[in-house]
């Protein structure tokens, strides 16, 4: 119990023994399930911690973490090592050259190179995250951002993807007034997807249309924060509905919007995804696009590579390899 208590409370979450059960409680009132999905329970074993699935960290440095399973199981994949390189190019070429045997891919059209590749198997997965456009609230009014979000053509943007991204449509009301002026497009570079998307975003919008600028990932996070842009690309969790009160509640932790809504608010203590839904259509800080498939090319060793429901990797322990 003291292990689940340290576990949880740096999320805002209480643990108590309730006889044979066990009682979870939010001290911040954000929902438990959807904060849950995001926990990491782990113990302590002597003077060492230790999370508590199959696997534990042999070493680790800013390039590689080596994972190795606590108990041998045949079939199974036993080591897994996490390499990091400095671009998405260089660990495709990595992959497409055989020297690893996992890539996710973030842009589908690079499934076209490994066409014929025998090593390799593609997996697809359930998109958890949608690719959407961030509208600046200091900047853009309630009525302005509502005409964003109903005027991009999302059946022809997601066409830009060469992929599966099924369109997630706005709530439709009146006629809104247009925004009054050119509004430019902050990107994360090394994102081919999003740059793509936001060129695609730039010409739907037609003479409101800005420049792309292209922006470092750790610039992203305080832009959302401040509010001051104009538009900019993202990829909010979409899935499963309950994230909305992760990503979107008032006093969420993981609200990079620090977007505040009472009526979406009151819809997510009520656990009224729909409602949800609509209380932020109706004051849309973001316009979404469409929700991709999850891709990675996966050694054609493994017998039954499955891409987890949350977690891209989580289904790895069951993943069974010829000998």
């Amino acid at each position: 119990m003291e292990d689940l208590q340290r576990s949880l409370h740096k999320s805002g979450l209480d643990a108590h023994a309730d006889g044979s059960s066990v009682l979870i409680e939010s001290r911040s009132g954000v929902v438990q399930d959807a904060t849950l999905r995001h926990e990491l329970i782990f113990k302590h074993s002597g003077d060492a911690v230790l999370g508590t699935g199959p696997f534990r960290v042999e070493s680790q440095d800013s390039t590689h973490v080596l994972l190795r399973r606590i108990q041998t199981t045949p079939r199974k994949i036993n080591e897994v090592l996490l390499l990091g390189f400095p671009t998405p190019r260089e660990a495709f070429a990595h992959t497409l050259t055989g020297e690893t045997d996992l890539l996710p891919l973030p842009d589908p059209k690079q499934l076209e190179f490994f066409k014929g590749v025998d090593r390799v198997n593609v997996v697809r997965g359930r998109g958890i995250n949608a690719i959407a456009v961030a509208i600046g609230k200091k900047r853009l009014s309630r009525l302005e951002r509502i005409a964003i979000d109903r005027s991009l053509p999302r059946a022809e943007l997601s066409k830009l993807l060469e992929g599966v991204c099924p369109t997630i449509l706005p709530i439709q009301e009146l006629a809104d007034p247009k925004p009054p002026r050119r509004l430019d497009i902050h990107v994360i570079s090394n994102k081919l997807d999003l740059e793509r998307m936001a060129l695609g975003v730039a010409r739907a919008l037609g003479p409101n249309g800005g420049d792309v600028r292209i922006i470092k990932l750790e610039a992203l996070f305080p832009l959302l924060e401040g509010q001051d842009f104009d538009l900019a690309m993202f990829t909010p969790l979409v899935w499963p509905p309950s994230v909305a009160a992760l990503v979107w509640r008032s006093d969420s932790p993981y609200n990079l919007f620090k977007y505040s809504n009472p009526r979406m608010d009151a819809a997510i203590d009520a656990g009224d995804w729909a409602r949800a839904l609509q209380a932020l259509a109706e004051d849309p800080p973001v316009a979404f696009i469409c929700t991709p498939e999850r891709l990675a090319v996966v050694d054609a060793r493994v017998k039954n590579p499955e891409l987890g429901p949350y977690g891209l990797l989580e289904t790895l322990p069951d993943w069974e390899v010829e000998e």
